[in-house]
């Protein structure tokens, strides 16, 4: 599985499981679109997911 269908993957867990719709604002660094989901996704979450394949 590749970098980028992890990355997807995960956002599309975390999305599904929000009460709210995030909200998509850019970033006051780059001013590219972001979106805050309330909380950081952790390296042992990553982990996780990757040792279900």
């Amino acid at each position: 599985m590749s970098r980028s269908a992890i990355a997807v993957e995960l956002t599309q867990r975390g999305l599904a499981s929000l009460a709210e719709p995030p909200r998509v604002q850019p970033s006051q660094r780059s001013g590219f679109p972001t979106v805050r989901i309330g909380r950081t996704v952790t390296a042992a979450e990553i982990a996780d997911f990757l040792d279900e394949d």
